[in-house]
């Protein structure tokens, strides 16, 4: 019996210190895991601030998208309302070409109207002067006659007459003359 005490002590301190092993394998294993487990909630912890910097950047992204969707729109919108300006612009523009191209011709018009103009007037004071140097010979004449009417007593009937048919050409001259002129203004 004793024997078998000695074995039961025996197998019981074999097993107490294969239990006492465990317990510390046990023991090294427990605080294996809890650094595996601190180092795991670490990186845990930290990926969860990752996602919480990756959900306010997706929020930040959502936004700017948001905003440029926004601005797009009303770019759109501008560029519809401008292509309806554009139409009247264009609208406008070819009035304008119409106008100016009618301007130039009347320019033209006008320039030749004047040139036509400037030549009458030079045919005017060249005929102005035809006839005032034909009317200093006619006074001329009227002179030559008064003292030739004076000498000659017994031809002063014909040369009155004369004189009066020449006082009446140069009359008339004078009233075509300033006609023609009035005429031309």
């Amino acid at each position: 019996m004793l024997k078998r005490t000695v074995n039961t002590v025996s197998a019981s301190g074999a097993s107490q210190k294969a239990d006492l092993n465990d317990l510390r394998e046990l023991s090294r294993m427990s605080s294996f895991f809890q650094a595996e487990n601190e180092v795991l909630r670490d990186k845990l912890s930290a990926l969860q601030r990752e996602m919480e910097g990756i959900d306010a950047a997706t929020a930040a992204s959502y936004t700017t998208v948001k905003t440029f969707q926004d601005e797009s729109a009303l770019c759109w919108q501008s560029i519809s309302a401008f292509e309806k300006q554009k139409g009247v612009l264009m609208d406008t523009i070819n009035d304008l070409r119409l106008k100016a191209s009618a301007s130039r011709n009347e320019e033209a018009s006008s320039s030749a109207l004047l040139t036509a103009m400037r030549d009458d007037l030079a045919d005017l004071n060249h005929e102005r002067g035809s006839i005032l140097r034909k009317l200093k010979e006619l006074k001329a004449g009227i002179q030559r006659i008064e003292l030739d009417k004076e000498r000659i007593a017994p031809y002063g009937k014909q040369q009155d007459d004369m004189l009066k048919k020449a006082f009446m050409l140069l009359k008339e001259a004078q009233d075509r003359m300033e006609l023609s002129i009035v005429l031309k203004k």
